[in-house]
């Protein structure tokens, strides 16, 4: 099984933040993050009709995240995809929410700190903004979210909402224009 690719500051983070949330992972314990089982969307819940009384609008599904699979040193395995998880869910519910509706300066992404998202994130996962800072690049390395720099913090996008034009090119093919 291979490992996930996920460097050692993204792993501290969420090990801490995990701590913060009640989780008990013993101190000085080694993890390495390795994918389990490809992801696979809950399925709804069967609906119960009741006469007299109006559907409420479904909540929206929490997004499909493949499952983190920490192995301790000992070799013992924790799953700590449900913490995750919630994570990913309240950054792509804030992205939805705090993204610009007006016409004039509509974009489908949200500045990480014009918006108020990394204070937000801070506050209700109980985490300094450092920490907040390094969630953010592993759910970006994980592929949950989209990002790029921008003046002042990042620009955060769903999966496969990011603009073309902010992607970067691959450096083989930046050479070969430059070189001709």
């Amino acid at each position: 099984m291979a490992t996930q690719n996920v460097n050692a500051t993204g792993t501290a983070s969420l090990i801490a933040t995990l701590r913060s949330l009640g989780i008990a992972i013993p101190e000085g314990t080694a993890i390495s993050l390795t994918p389990s089982a490809p992801a696979v969307p809950d399925a709804p819940a069967p609906e119960e009709k009741k006469p007299g009384r109006k559907k409420r609008a479904a909540s929206a599904p929490a997004p499909a995240v493949s499952p983190v699979v920490a192995t301790t040193a000992k070799g013992t395995r924790v799953d700590l995809t449900e913490p995750y998880r919630a994570m990913v869910a309240f950054t792509h519910k804030a992205i939805k929410a705090l993204r610009s509706a007006d016409a004039k300066f509509k974009s489908k992404g949200i500045h990480s700190v014009y918006s108020g998202f990394n204070g937000a994130f801070g506050e209700h996962f109980h985490m300094a903004k450092e920490k907040v800072w390094e969630t953010v690049d592993l759910m970006t390395e994980r592929g949950d979210i989209q990002s790029h720099f921008a003046k002042g913090g990042k620009m955060l996008y769903l999966p496969g909402e990011m603009p073309e034009q902010v992607r970067r090119a691959p450096v083989a093919d930046v050479l070969a224009k430059i070189l001709g």
